[in-house]
């Protein structure tokens, strides 16, 4: 499976800066706090890295990749690690697993196990858009596991 489409949910958190200071959320530049009300990333209601612009986007971004797959693989519960990983950068913990310095974002084992061990990927496929951010069908490319 190509990595490509990750680097969505991540660009601006895996990006250095030399602003952010060690134990601050990257998306806020400051500590984790409550935020006023996530949809997506609900998960992280009571306390979070991020605020409802960024939660929106994570969602913009999930949902565009799993848009063209057809009726029977559009269901976003199909795809909870993939949801809990477009949420990294709203998680209250993201300070602690990612490091600035080398722009790199560290995942539990047992995490990218149960992503990649979905069976949704074969079954379904993902979206990954081509060449910029316009959703039109000539720029996607469906890719399973293979």
């Amino acid at each position: 499976m190509r990595l490509s489409f990750w680097v969505a949910p991540l660009a601006l958190l895996a990006r250095a800066s030399a602003q952010t200071a060690d134990g601050d959320c990257f998306l806020l530049q400051n500590k984790a706090t409550k935020p006023r009300y996530l949809k997506f990333c609900q998960d992280y209601n009571d306390k979070a890295c991020c605020i409802p612009g960024h939660d929106l986007e994570d969602q913009i971004q999930f949902e565009n990749l799993i848009a063209g797959l057809g009726p029977g693989c559009k269901n976003p519960m199909m795809y909870p690690e993939i949801r809990y990983f477009y949420c990294l950068g709203c998680d209250p913990e993201q300070p602690d697993y990612t490091d600035y310095a080398t722009s790199e974002i560290r995942l539990c084992k047992s995490f990218t196990e149960r992503l990649w061990d979905n069976p949704t990927f074969d079954d379904c496929g993902v979206m990954i858009v081509r060449g910029g951010p316009a959703l039109t069908s000539p720029s996607l490319d469906v890719f399973a596991r293979a």
